[in-house]
């Protein structure tokens, strides 16, 4: 069999893909969140229920890949948030050399959808906050995200596959209804973003980096079992 193509960054260089170590110290910014209950409800708010806790980063349960094989460049992924669909967000461990917190986090959702959801952990809960509560929305639309079993293309996506347009009508739309539940999931958005002494994105701004995120080399174009 031949041996598998080199998983490259952006930079051409190969990503290392030897095995993940069972667990890792959390990364600050996570620590501040689980340790402050306020935010930990805020996020609750927002469907990202916290999964670590504030001293390791354990690897994500195999029930939770989803079908997907962790396996290759694609070994260490550790969970971070649940969704109440069961779905979840995960750091992914392109390397050894580059700290947890600029780890990528990446979706893996419930019915088999995977995207990159951030180039490090500081720009994922910038944009999840900053999309709130449409972040799930968004992410649902993003380029090559198709459900198992057919693995999508991620690799071939661009951004001509997404309607970046319409994306941004729908959610101005709702946004500008101000229900009570969303005017919630902003105010809880907000505490999130001032206690982490990150700055609100505007909603294209938060949208272009949500897709530039997704479209970063190396993709997350893991693949199932079957």
């Amino acid at each position: 069999m031949a041996a598998p193509e080199p998983f490259l960054a952006d930079d051409g260089q190969p990503v290392n893909a030897e095995p993940a170590p069972e667990n890792v110290a959390t990364p600050i910014l996570l620590n501040r969140i689980v340790t402050t209950p306020a935010l930990v409800d805020a996020l609750h708010t927002l469907d990202l229920e916290v999964v670590c806790d504030e001293q390791t980063l354990n690897p994500t349960d195999p029930d939770d890949l989803f079908g997907y094989r962790a396996e290759g460049p694609y070994v260490g992924i550790y969970a971070v948030t649940r969704d109440g669909t069961g779905g979840g967000n995960h750091l992914w461990r392109v390397d050894d050399a580059t700290e947890p917190d600029k780890w990528p986090v990446v979706h893996l959702g419930s019915e088999g959808e995977r995207a990159k959801v951030g180039r490090n952990l500081a720009e994922f809960l910038q944009v999840a906050c900053s999309l709130a509560p449409h972040f799930p929305d968004v992410v649902g639309r993003l380029p090559g995200l198709n459900t198992l079993p057919d693995n999508g293309d991620i690799e071939g996506a661009s951004a001509a596959d997404f309607n970046r347009d319409r994306i941004l009508e729908h959610v101005g739309m709702w946004l500008a209804m101000g229900h009570e539940e969303i005017q919630e999931a902003i105010t809880a958005a907000d505490l999130v973003l001032d206690s982490l002494n990150l700055q609100r994105l505007e909603l294209a701004v938060a949208v272009d980096t949500l897709l530039a995120a997704h479209l970063q080399n190396p993709r997350f174009a893991i693949q199932s079992e079957e």
